[in-house]
């Protein structure tokens, strides 16, 4: 992930949500809320180690992986989104 941040930094935004105990769960809860990712943080937030790839523009999930370490997978992605801006 600190790879991903650095490469598209200034272009991507990258939201951690922290499951690890109770008082995490409603932090990051309340975060996802905020950011209109209420829903998506209900139905996901057991799926730890995941990286989900979200369209801020609409909310559309471009890509969700679990323990994938692959870079290349993430970098197509968020490369083609940020091509169609």
């Amino acid at each position: 992930m600190s790879q991903l941040k650095q490469k598209y930094q200034g272009q991507a935004h990258f939201i951690v949500f922290d499951v690890s105990d109770k008082a995490k769960v409603s932090q990051s809860e309340a975060r996802a809320r905020q950011l209109g990712l209420g829903d998506f943080f209900a139905q996901n937030k057991s799926q730890t180690g995941s990286i989900t790839i979200v369209n801020p523009e609409d909310g559309e999930i471009l890509s969700q992986d679990r323990n994938n370490s692959n870079l290349s997978d993430y970098t197509s992605v968020l490369d083609n989104a940020i091509s169609q801006r």
